[in-house]
């Protein structure tokens, strides 16, 4: 189990090593609309071969890695964080997942069962990403899905679960 971890980490800062960020639907992590725009939203979207907007760089924020942060590879100057991260104590849970220049958010993972599947939780609020399904796929056919900051789920929920990819 730790070495599962200590693997993943070790991705953390190997800026040759792009890695993608799967979602219990089998979406990825995607820069909405591949634009690298302050607040943008970022959300679930189908693999889509050589799409940069899909690939991300975990960037270490202590000296062994277990806490990141989650920047564009398409967009070097933005990070993963959520639409309230800049309230400081008032955040809101239900926060949207956006990119920020401004408002990196320091994650640490956390092992679900023996892996391969981590919990990628805010050090800050505890808040963990979430990844939404689509609710009525026979109605709604748009492939995204949103992504958003929420309380962690007890019993845990797959919604908040991530595969890495290298």
């Amino acid at each position: 189990m730790v070495n599962y971890i200590q693997n993943i980490t070790s991705l953390a800062g190997a800026t040759s090593t792009l890695v993608r960020l799967v979602a219990f639907t089998g979406n990825l992590l995607n820069l909405n609309f591949d634009v690298g725009m302050n607040t943008n939203a970022i959300i679930g979207f189908p693999n889509t071969a050589g799409a940069p907007n899909q690939n991300w760089f975990l960037v270490p924020q202590s000296a062994n890695a277990s806490q990141f942060t989650i920047q564009s590879a398409a967009f070097p100057s933005f990070f993963v964080s959520y639409a309230t991260a800049a309230v400081g104590d008032a955040i809101e849970k239900h926060s949207q997942v956006v990119a920020s220049d401004s408002y990196a958010t320091v994650f640490e993972m956390e092992l679900v069962g023996s892996g391969p599947k981590v919990n990628l939780i805010d050090v800050a609020s505890g808040y963990v990403l979430t990844s939404w399904d689509n609710a009525d796929p026979v109605t709604w056919n748009d492939p995204t899905t949103p992504l958003t900051m929420e309380n962690f789920n007890m019993p845990k929920s797959e919604m908040q679960s991530f595969t890495i990819e290298s």
